[in-house]
């Protein structure tokens, strides 16, 4: 959706620009064509986010519309939604959006990190387990990164907390994979277990569709294994 839908605001920047003769607009409408040509080739890495949950420095300069829009959309939700920064949906299991360090429950032993158009905020990987996954909104980590995921948080021996930007989609669909490993819900009523802790939780066709086949491939592990 989005590699179609941004083309089509830049072109109407890019129209605005030349009518106004507000060449400044250029420069978002280059932005979202770029975005359009990441989400097409499945680049979420391109944004610049790096494996400490910083954004590299050319990433301030080339993105810097697209990084404003989306934190300017992110302060929006923590100020207007009433929504909690997260809810636990299963014991140990926490899915948010983007947190303050001061808004980490008490205990978290590892931070998994979804969100790849925002940095993590300053303190939230100290003194913890922290795994950077860039994903793109709407998108999914690829079925070995949530396996890697699901791996990483067992590992760290406490809760986790999930997070992408708003905890709804690409964060849920990495702490379904983990509630379905533990034996806290099937995947077939997982999203209805997580819904009752955090409603606005909703995975789209891409998201089902990576937790299956993650789901699967850690059966398989499992198999090898034993």
């Amino acid at each position: 959706m989005a590699s179609r839908v941004l083309p089509l605001i830049a072109a109407a920047l890019i129209a605005l620009a030349l009518w106004t003769r507000v060449w400044i607009l250029l420069w978002p409408a280059a932005v979202l064509v770029a975005t359009a040509i990441v989400y097409l080739a499945g680049a979420p890495r391109a944004l610049g986010k790096r494996g400490d949950g910083t954004l590299a420095w050319w990433a301030w300069l080339a993105w810097a519309p697209l990084l404003g829009y989306m934190r300017m959309l992110h302060e929006l939700a923590r100020s207007l939604t009433g929504e909690p920064v997260a809810n636990q949906v299963a014991d140990g299991v926490w899915v948010g959006r983007r947190p303050r360090a001061d808004e980490l429950p008490d205990g978290i032993a590892i931070v998994v990190d979804l969100c790849a158009e925002l940095p993590e905020a300053p303190g939230v990987a100290a003194g913890r387990g922290y795994l950077a996954i860039p994903t793109l909104d709407a998108m999914s980590p690829t079925p070995a990164e949530i396996a890697r995921a699901v791996d990483a948080m067992i590992a760290a021996g406490g809760p986790a907390f999930i997070h992408c930007a708003f905890g709804h989609g690409r964060s849920a669909t990495v702490a379904a994979a983990l509630m379905v490993r533990r034996g806290d819900a099937t995947l077939d009523d997982v999203e209805r277990v997580m819904r009752a802790q955090r409603p606005r939780i909703g995975l789209n066709a891409h998201q089902r569709r990576a937790l299956a086949e993650a789901v699967a491939l850690g059966e398989a592990t499992a198999r090898r294994i034993a």
